[in-house]
């Protein structure tokens, strides 16, 4: 809790900052490609999970780490038995939001990438050779694409983590 009151306006900072304004710079750092995408990608995420394991954190009842601090587990048993199986409801969530935004902001880096692959290049170029068929068919194949992903991501999380939506 501390350490979140001191960083939480920094966080909020850097993850108000538009990933997409943001690609010149991977750009830079990582030379124009894949890497450059990864990198807005990651950038975008990383703030999405950092809040989510922020409030993941601080889901933990207290009475549940008192008594198992006092039954003499350490911090990571802590942490691994308590703290973990409370907070994955909220970091599910997290892992959820950035499924889903993840392929947006590599489909709109390709866009604006010069690449040659990939969905956002094919949006693109169907759209300024007025394809407007094609740019709708890529659309609707990346919204597919994104709710194939979610539902896996649910039969996982329904499979492996049950104890969530009871």
């Amino acid at each position: 809790p501390v350490l979140w009151k001191y960083m939480r306006g920094t966080v909020d900072f850097f993850r108000s900052l538009p990933a997409f304004a943001l690609f010149p710079f991977f750009i830079l750092i990582f030379g124009p490609g894949d890497p450059a995408k990864i990198g807005t990608t990651s950038w975008f995420i990383a703030f999405i999970m950092l809040i989510a394991s922020s409030y993941a954190v601080r889901q933990a009842n207290e009475t549940r780490l008192k008594a198992a601090r006092s039954l003499g587990a350490n911090r990571l048993q802590t942490f691994l038995l308590v703290m973990l199986p409370e907070g994955l409801p909220q970091l599910m969530v997290g892992f959820r939001t950035c499924l889903a935004f993840a392929p947006i902001v590599v489909v709109a880096t390709e866009m604006f990438s010069g690449t040659q692959y990939g969905l956002g290049d094919r949006i693109y170029e169907a759209r300024l050779v007025y394809k407007i068929p094609e740019m709708y068919a890529v659309l609707i194949f990346s919204g597919c694409v994104g709710l194939f992903l979610n539902k896996m991501f649910l039969v996982l999380v329904e499979k492996r983590i049950h104890w969530i939506n009871k």
